[in-house]
């Protein structure tokens, strides 16, 4: 039996033989190559209706192409919904995982990667992924009052 141990509690209640302990740190030592991208996506009205999904991922894949060889982290106050659509753009990627604040770490939904598997705990702290921050929709700037001649 594996236990994880996160922020010094353990995730199950029993114990395990020290030799098949694991930490977090250990799991990302596991997979630390490539440095994944931590997708955080931030809805500057709080909401995103169904007619706006393609939008979204037209705006996501311009900073982040679907395809490539880092593992994707999404994170955000999405409906299921986006993150299933998100799931399916980044599935070329070695392995997707969605970010549980609980955890302190992403726990990976899709995997490519014999590395990985479904349902394990991958750090996520400074340092351990390039953050790419988006904001939907894009926040557009006022335009300025044109002078008066």
């Amino acid at each position: 039996m594996r236990v994880i141990v996160l922020r010094k509690q353990l995730v199950e209640d029993t114990p395990a033989p020290e030799d098949e302990q694991t930490t977090l740190s250990d799991e990302a030592e596991q997979v630390s190559e490539p440095k994944p991208i931590f997708l955080h996506i931030v809805l500057s009205t709080g909401l995103i209706e169904t007619d706006e999904l393609e939008e979204l991922l037209r705006v996501i894949e311009e900073h982040v192409p679907a395809g490539g060889v880092e593992p994707i982290i999404i994170s955000g106050r999405l409906p299921v919904w986006a993150f299933s659509a998100l799931t399916d753009l980044f599935h070329p990627r070695p392995w997707i995982g969605t970010f549980d604040p609980r955890y302190g770490a992403a726990v990976v939904t899709v995997t490519h990667s014999p590395k990985v598997r479904r349902g394990q705990l991958i750090p996520v702290d400074e340092g351990s992924a390039k953050v790419v921050k988006i904001t939907f929709p894009p926040t557009q700037k006022t335009p300025e009052p044109a002078e008066e001649g």
